[in-house]
């Protein structure tokens, strides 16, 4: 038979001058019940909610409590968001408004930001 696929969808929230303000994505394996991790990405000046850890992603989070990750600038945020999405290993990105909106603005603020 056919592996299950492994989905991930993907939602950005773009802010004043058109800056990444957070994000959140949602792991799921196709028939599984339930999420295999959910996450959440914001900008803030009060790091003390900071947790940049991605090792529960590997074995996956038994009650699928939503991981938020803070950080301080757009360009930490993204370097972290695209760590994420590597190691999610998504045979497919969805999400709402994905490819007209939302990926062509973190492609933007990737550039703008040198990260490109």
């Amino acid at each position: 038979g056919v592996a299950p696929l492994r989905l991930l969808t993907l939602h950005v929230t773009v802010g004043k001058e058109a800056r990444v303000v957070a994000a959140g994505a949602v792991l799921q394996v196709h028939g599984d019940a339930g999420p295999l991790h959910r996450a959440a990405w914001a900008l803030s000046s009060d790091l003390s909610a900071a947790d940049a850890d991605l090792a529960g992603l590997d074995a996956g989070d038994a009650a699928c409590k939503p991981r938020l990750f803070v950080f301080g600038s757009e360009c930490e945020l993204l370097l972290h968001m695209r760590d994420y999405v590597v190691k999610a290993d998504a045979d497919v990105i969805i999400g709402y408004d994905l490819l007209n909106v939302h990926l062509s603005a973190v492609l933007s603020r990737a550039e703008a930001d040198g990260l490109m």
